[in-house]
């Protein structure tokens, strides 16, 4: 079966959907067992609150369970035919993976799933990765593609954008205000 952008699109669509639900969920389960060992360690007595963490504990890892099913439906999709695909890690300096497995990440790393690049051929992924493209997972980035910034556009790079242009307008009318209120013609 050859996949087509359309349907790799749409399976990584919900599947990233449902990554994002389990992270949540996953956070939420971390907090829960928080709570309970805090109530155990400092309030032994408050037997109440230790149960009642145990139950959220206990109806979390049952959400937890469902969202893994829909997880493991979508990829026996992706298993049968794969596809390429592009994650960028979600810090100041994140490289784009071709998977969430790459061995210089961590089990708490977080990505954004590139959807615009599911089923892209690895050529498009790294000219447009640039020198985000991580050497391990794309081995065939020439070295010329990696010297160049790259031109993937996340909704974090926009925010950034904006936030300096609005600071680059603020400074060039405070020194144009200041110039304007000098002594002399020059400033």
């Amino acid at each position: 079966m050859s996949v087509t952008k359309e349907f790799a699109v749409k399976i990584d669509t919900e599947l990233s959907s449902w990554y994002d639900k389990r992270w949540t969920l996953v956070s939420k389960l971390e907090s829960a067992e928080d709570t309970k060992k805090f109530y155990e360690k400092h309030y032994p007595t408050r037997v109440e609150e230790i149960e009642k963490a145990l139950t959220k504990i206990a109806e979390i890892k049952l959400e937890i369970g469902k969202v893994n099913i829909e997880i493991a439906k979508l990829n026996a999709i992706y298993n049968q035919d794969p596809w390429t695909r592009a994650f960028l890690v979600i810090n100041s300096n994140g490289h784009v993976h071709s998977s969430m497995d790459c061995n210089t990440c961590f089990p708490t790393t977080r990505y954004q799933w590139l959807i615009q690049y599911s089923n892209d051929d690895e050529k498009t992924i790294v000219e447009d990765a640039g020198q985000d493209a991580c050497t391990i997972c794309y081995p065939s980035a020439p070295a010329e593609v990696l010297n160049r910034p790259s031109r993937i556009v996340t909704a974090d790079k926009l925010a950034k954008a904006k936030a300096k242009a609005e600071r680059d307008a603020k400074r060039e009318a405070r020194i144009a205000k200041e110039k304007a209120n000098a002594p002399t013609a020059s400033g």
